[in-house]
């Protein structure tokens, strides 16, 4: 009776089953017809959304170029947001996204020539070269920290004289003059001689010139108007 019962599962099951798989089959051949022309449309579609995303992109570059003049910033500069191309954003959100990041790159660029200019008159006022505090400050450096950093070089560069000057000084109750050479009486050793130089230079070079040889000891006399 077990087998009987089993036997008739697999009968009905078969009867069943047979139905089902011809509709299966019936609808994998509407799905494969379907698709032959899903496909081209999808694909079609796509391309299309390329084209537009395209033309918004020149959309989008014409006016920032319309408008960096107005923010003396480049064209180049802006950073595209990707939502600016969406075809839901409108020409309004678009045109304030863009005089937004104008508006940032704007600031930073007044904020960098400002601090030029405050590094600059910072460093001449010790008699020291701008130029390398000026590229970490463009490197993105803070105008404070820098100002520190002169500060701090300055002392340096103060005591570093300050022990020049003790050194030369105790150099010189051993040293004689002969003519235009120094000469050390503990070694022989001829420790320093004179020279003439003729230097063309500008004048902030030469305030820099100055303030080395100042630093180093070196003495030096003008001659002449």
């Amino acid at each position: 009776m077990k087998q009987a019962l089993d036997d008739k599962r697999k009968e009905i099951r078969k009867k069943y089953a047979e139905p089902y798989q011809r509709f299966a089959a019936q609808i994998k051949d509407l799905e494969a017809t379907l698709d032959s022309s899903i496909n081209p449309i999808d694909a079609g579609l796509k391309e299309l959304e390329d084209q537009q995303r395209q033309l918004r992109l020149k959309h989008v570059q014409s006016l920032i170029a319309e408008m960096a003049p107005n923010y003396h910033v480049e064209p180049g500069e802006v950073e595209i947001d990707p939502t600016w191309l969406n075809k839901t954003t409108t020409k309004k959100k678009v045109t304030e996204g863009i005089a937004d990041v104008m508006g940032y790159i704007k600031k930073q660029h007044d904020d960098l020539k400002t601090g030029i200019s405050t590094i600059t008159k910072y460093a001449q006022a010790y008699h020291i070269d701008p130029a390398g505090w000026i590229d970490q400050l463009k490197q993105g450096q803070d105008v404070n920290y820098l100002l520190q950093a002169i500060d701090n070089q300055v002392k340096l560069n103060k005591q570093k004289q300050q022990t020049l000057e003790a050194q030369t000084a105790e150099a010189q109750t051993h040293q004689i003059q002969q003519k235009d050479k120094t000469i050390d009486t503990n070694t022989g050793e001829v420790v320093s001689h004179s020279v003439s130089l003729k230097i063309t230079a500008t004048i902030p070079q030469m305030k820099l010139l100055r303030a080395f040889m100042d630093s180093n000891q070196i003495r030096y006399q003008r001659v002449g108007a």
